[in-house]
């Protein structure tokens, strides 16, 4: 009996699978290519598949936005796979650039607030006015009053920052 050549029946043409599965099968084809860890997430994998090789998913769950899920056949996996190593060989890939983190992302990861916001801290401001040899009242009741009707509008203005984040991805 003859041993099939070509591929090794990685993936079965008529099963359905999703697009992250082919980085296992483009390791073990090629186990020295470095594989970008952006297409370990799915994202810009499933861009790069669409926008570059004009591949589209052969079954989608038809949910718009958050839970939508696509998959693509055995066969199409093996084209894929076979685009992928050409470019990772090739040097054709880009990677993403890291981004700095938006405010509520600080918030969440629990940087402070001030740093967040890109504002001073009322110690901060306190100890600039005392630091001048000598600051009237009235003049130093009126920076803090602009300090603080700084920080209500910076503040407003994340609060809608993070309303309309909200609403786009509802």
């Amino acid at each position: 009996m003859e041993k099939s050549k070509g591929r090794s029946h990685y993936f079965k043409g008529n099963e359905f699978y999703y697009l992250k599965e082919v980085l296992p099968y483009i390791k073990r084809k090629c186990p020295t290519l470095k594989i970008p860890d952006c297409w370990k997430t799915g994202g810009s994998l499933n861009e790069k598949v669409r926008a570059d090789y004009g591949i589209n998913p052969t079954w989608t769950n038809q949910i718009l936005g958050r839970g939508h899920r696509e998959k693509y056949s055995g066969n199409s996996m093996y084209l894929i796979a076979d685009h992928l190593i050409q470019d990772l060989k090739d040097g054709n890939i880009q990677r993403r650039q890291s981004r700095s983190l938006t405010p509520i992302e600080q918030l969440a990861s629990g940087e402070d607030i001030n740093e967040a916001l890109g504002i001073q801290s009322p110690s901060e401001v306190h100890e600039k006015l005392m630091s001048e040899p000598y600051t009237p009242a009235p003049e130093y009741e009126r920076e803090l009053q602009k300090f603080a009707d700084e920080l209500c509008d910076m503040f407003r203005e994340f609060v809608n920052k993070v309303f309309e984040a909200y609403k786009a991805s509802t």
